[in-house]
């Protein structure tokens, strides 16, 4: 009777483990197996528990800001100025009208921008859209942005948190804003 051999390094179907011994197609399944459970555990935690990742802080209330002098935001264009803990948004409509929404996405805290040739705020890490007022267009986010309070004065552009500012009740994405707190 003759016995064939093979040398371990020369079988597809075995490798070593760290110890120097094979390891057979039951072993490694085995292992390939433990490993995909415990990605997928851990991408339905991420899913339940949040990403860990940017979340929106919350500003000092009753903050006020200067944005910009009256004549550096042109009409359909924006502004990206820092807010407290976070960036935001002054967009000037081409009507001429002031917006001011927190630059940070509802859906993982990205910051969005503005496309001033769709009028439109646009996050780019998931393709959510927002619309001027930063209600929900399209896309993975959750919630409109957070819109807050322009005053011209003086020649300078405020921008506060101290008002309830809401979306527009005849806005198609009008959802009532409450204060966190």
């Amino acid at each position: 009777m003759i016995k064939k051999t093979t040398a371990p390094d020369q079988s597809p179907a075995r490798s070593e483990s760290r110890e120097g011994t094979p390891l057979s197609r039951r072993a490694w399944g085995a292992w390939l197996l433990k490993g995909g459970l415990a990605g997928l555990a851990g991408y339905a935690g991420w899913k339940i528990f949040g990403s860990g990742g940017k979340k929106e802080k919350p500003e000092p209330p009753n903050l006020t800001v200067v944005a910009a002098t009256a004549n550096e935001v042109q009409p359909n264009s924006a502004k990206t100025f820092t807010f407290g803990p976070h960036e935001a948004l002054l967009i000037r409509l081409s009507g001429g009208d002031y917006r001011a929404l927190t630059a940070v996405c509802t859906h993982m805290g990205c910051n969005v921008r503005y496309l001033p040739s769709v009028q439109q705020i646009w996050c780019p890490c998931h393709k959510g859209i927002y619309d001027v007022d930063g209600g929900v267009v399209s896309g993975p986010p959750p919630r409109p942005l957070r819109r807050y309070a322009v005053t011209v004065s003086g020649g300078e552009i405020l921008v506060s948190n101290g008002a309830d500012v809401s979306l527009p009740k005849n806005s198609s994405s009008w959802r009532p804003h409450r204060n966190a707190g």
